[in-house]
């Protein structure tokens, strides 16, 4: 779909992490790519996930100046949050630890679909992807552990699809996603060995192809980085 629109202009939040990094690079390439706003904490000091007043200003102020974007990524999560890591065990829950997961992984990122969405265009092709993960599908849970980011993440897909229906009724040409980039050799995957750990540069080429190859029936959905559906 992205791929019909003469010019694409972006707006990556979280950039400054390993995927959303690699995200940019892969984006600046592509033979229709125009412009990317990066807006992250590099580039906006005061900008934190977490905290809704960092960013909601900042983006009203985008809103009046008529500024429009045709793909907007939301490259943001987190596995370890203030050094406490994925629960092992139902044992080991702990309120305030889940309450900084839904903080990070699902509130702030619903916060920002919510004030992306009057920025995307609405006459032509458009799309929005949040990072999920694939140990956020209830149906694929066979492993138990994680419940906070598990959760989290559970109620991002949620927030994806729940946004999709009504952005849907504004632009039948575009396409809201939750996509999980595989497990990915960044900071967040540091501490954890998987034999199936890719690149930065290779997960976000397979993220933007899939992203580039989004149809409108597509919005709402839950997808792996190829594209491939996971049951919620």
């Amino acid at each position: 779909m992205l791929d019909q629109v003469a010019e694409i202009n972006a707006i990556i939040v979280g950039a400054n992490g390993g995927i959303g990094q690699a995200l940019k690079a892969n984006l600046s390439e592509r033979p229709n790519f125009k412009s990317v706003v990066s807006f992250d904490r590099q580039t906006y000091p005061k900008y934190d996930i977490t905290k809704p007043e960092s960013f909601v200003p900042e983006f009203a102020k985008w809103q009046r100046e008529g500024r429009k974007f045709n793909l907007a990524i939301i490259a943001t999560g987190a596995l370890i949050i203030d050094g406490v890591p994925p629960e092992r065990r139902f044992a080991e829950l702990d309120a305030k630890n889940m309450a900084n997961h839904f903080a990070l992984n699902a509130t702030g990122p619903a916060i920002m679909i919510q004030q992306l969405l009057p920025l995307m265009q609405r006459h032509e092709p458009a799309v929005m992807a949040a990072l999920s993960a694939r140990v956020g599908s209830i149906g694929d849970n066979e492993l138990g552990g994680w419940v906070s980011y598990r959760a989290a993440k559970s109620a991002l897909n949620q927030i994806v699809r729940t946004a999709s229906i009504e952005w849907a009724r504004k632009n039948q040409e575009s396409a809201l996603l939750a996509i999980h980039p595989g497990t990915v050799d960044t900071r967040l995957t540091a501490d954890y060995a998987h034999p199936k750990k890719v690149s930065a540069d290779v997960a976000a080429q397979k993220i933007m192809d899939t992203i580039y190859k989004a149809k409108p029936p597509m919005t709402g959905g839950f997808y792996d980085n190829q594209g491939v559906a996971i049951e919620f």
